[in-house]
C-alpha cells in the first residue's frame, strides 16, 4: 500500500504550499500546510482513507492503482477532514480523531 508521502509540494489549487506530516496513525493524519509566499501556517488533520486498487484503460494502455492513503481535496473539509490556523486546536482535533 502507498502511504501519505512526509512531506510534499502541490500544483492545481494548492500551488505554493508545502505540506507536512506532523503525526499519522491508523485513524487520521496531521499536517503543517506553509504558505511559501506569505510564509504563514495553518494545519490540516483528517481521518485516514484509503483507495482501492484499480485498474483503468487509456487508449491500449492498462495503468494499474495500487491500494492507497488519500489526502482530502477541497470538497471533504468539514465533512471527514478540518483545517486550523491554530497548532493546538489541530492537535486537539487530531487527538480525538486517534481515539
Amino acid at each position: 500500500m502507498q502511504e501519505l508521502k512526509k512531506e510534499f509540494n502541490e500544483i492545481g489549487d494548492v500551488k505554493g504550499f508545502t505540506f507536512t506530516q506532523l503525526e499519522k496513525n491508523n485513524k487520521a493524519a496531521f499536517y503543517e500546510v506553509l504558505d511559501t509566499e506569505t510564509n504563514k501556517k495553518h494545519y490540516e488533520v483528517f481521518l485516514l482513507k484509503i483507495s482501492k486498487p484499480t485498474e483503468r484503460t487509456f487508449g491500449s494502455q492498462k495503468i494499474q492503482y495500487l491500494e492507497s492513503e488519500i489526502y482530502p481535496k477541497t470538497k471533504a473539509f468539514g465533512i471527514w477532514a478540518w483545517c486550523f490556523k491554530k497548532y493546538q486546536k489541530a492537535k486537539n482535533r487530531f487527538n480525538s480523531l486517534s481515539l
